[in-house]
């Protein structure tokens, strides 16, 4: 997630040019971009420097356990069949905001016991 700071600079740039009458000759946001990045001295072509450390996404199937504490996971449930894009949209939101996304279809578990780990 990129930095407030920048975000609410960006949009103050942008309500700077309209109030400038200036929307009409400015067509590519890349020019509000640099102009902000000027503003706040960081450099445009670098923004990664400019967000926050995001949690990585579970991908693929890991073994049971998980090192995080249990309240600061969180189960999504869902039709992981027809529904899969969905919620791993959620579980990006999830780890955005600095909580261990869990979907069951990334984790090996023993059929007979999904239901009882998925409640864990």
């Amino acid at each position: 997630m990129i930095r407030l700071r920048v975000l609410g600079e960006i949009k103050r740039k942008a309500l700077q040019i309209k109030i400038l009458s200036r929307l009409g000759s400015v067509y590519d946001p890349r020019e509000v971009l640099v102009e902000t990045a000027k503003q706040l001295r960081i450099d445009a072509d670098d923004l990664a420097s400019q967000c926050r450390r995001v949690p990585k996404v579970i991908v693929g199937k890991q073994p049971l356990g998980f090192p995080q504490p249990p309240d600061r996971r969180v189960f999504i449930g869902g039709n992981y069949r027809d529904h899969m894009p969905i919620l791993r949209k959620m579980a990006s939101y999830v780890a955005g905001v600095g909580y261990t996304p869990i979907i069951a279809d990334d984790v090996y578990m023993p059929e007979e016991s999904i239901h009882q780990y998925t409640l864990i």
